[in-house]
């Protein structure tokens, strides 16, 4: 399930429960009073909100809810001023907070300009032309800030999104945006012109820099062989750090055996860029391309074991996995 989703499920079943109790009560007091009409109207109302909060809670579905709410929150609001005066206008403003929550900025503010221009009209000559204008602009200005907050509330959960998906050091894709790349990819092959491809690849002796060096510089070299890799990128080739000096590409809407030649492309801008002073820094790597019915769990077995191939052969070097069918794996080596 997304962030975005979860969000959503969150902000509906917050709202559905908020709902049914804060109505719950007022259907029982008209009820005890023999209000019929308005008790009519809360129980409705308390039962739509229960509705949807188990809805939600069991299907995980948040579209048709959301809707579905924000119609009750509104219609509500203006049922409660026909059927008991205008004194009850103040049930507007929260429902018109909740109906941005619900079906977003855009639609929120049509569904509110609607809603505030229907409980103008119904109570206009219930108010005195102050009080129409007081009306106007509290509803306005209940609408501006909502659409403010929800604003920021949206760049935020885009910006944590985002962070999520980040390696905090290289500022590199991380390993959850890379597997669920290549879940999608893999579930996509069917349907595009050629098969995905992955490259994976780790820094050679990187233990060794770390001892040598200290862990501070390590995590340079990490920072700039990351800056390195991605100037040559395209922008459709997507950088990821899997591990600790372990990364992996996935370049899309390639031909075929461009990985191949960009991995060895990539081994020769490494080994060429003085990463540290007076010492060299190389990369090896292992190249697979997705096969018709692979799982993702046998496509990066095969790119790893390449990538091991390329270590036993002397490292520095580029090993391209075999297909299934067991033809002779392509080897690009040069040593440092």
């Amino acid at each position: 399930m997304s962030a975005k989703i979860m969000f959503e499920r969150r902000v509906i079943l917050v709202l559905s429960a908020v709902g049914a109790i804060a109505v719950l009560p007022f259907a029982v007091i008209r009820l005890w009073q023999a209000d019929w009409a308005i008790a009519v109207l809360d129980s409705i109302v308390s039962s739509v909100f229960i509705g949807v909060f188990f809805y939600v809670w069991f299907t995980q579905k948040t579209t048709i809810p959301g809707v579905i709410l924000s119609i009750f929150f509104l219609l509500t609001a203006v049922l409660t001023v026909v059927l008991k005066g205008p004194q009850n206008t103040a049930w507007l403003y929260p429902s018109m907070v909740g109906v941005f929550f619900l079906v977003g900025r855009k639609w929120g503010v049509v569904v509110n300009v609607i809603a505030i221009a229907v409980m103008l009209t119904i109570t206009w000559n219930d108010f005195a032309p102050v009080a129409r204008l007081t009306l106007l602009l509290s509803t306005l200005a209940t609408n501006a800030f909502a659409y403010v907050f929800a604003l920021s509330t949206a760049k935020q959960r885009k910006l944590l999104a985002e962070q999520a998906r980040r390696d905090s050091l290289t500022k590199a894709l991380n390993r959850r945006a890379f597997e669920e790349q290549l879940a999608w990819l893999v579930s996509v092959h069917q349907r595009i012109h050629s098969a995905p491809e992955l490259i994976i690849f780790d820094i050679d002796h990187f233990k060794a820099i770390n001892d040598e060096y200290g862990h501070d510089q390590g995590d340079r070299v990490l920072i700039q062989l990351t800056r390195v890799i991605e100037s040559r990128l395209r922008i459709t080739d997507q950088l990821y750090r899997i591990g600790g000096e372990e990364f992996a590409i996935l370049p899309l809407e390639t031909r075929p055996n461009y990985s191949g030649c960009l991995a060895e492309e990539l081994r020769e801008i490494v080994a060429a860029t003085e990463l540290l002073p007076h010492r060299s820094i190389t990369i090896s790597a292992g190249v697979a391309a997705h096969e018709l019915d692979e799982s993702v769990e046998q496509w990066f077995k095969r790119a790893d074991q390449a990538l091991y191939r390329a270590k036993a052969a002397g490292r520095n070097c580029v090993e391209v996995a075999p297909k299934q069918t067991h033809d002779s794996g392509i080897k690009h080596k040069r040593q440092a």
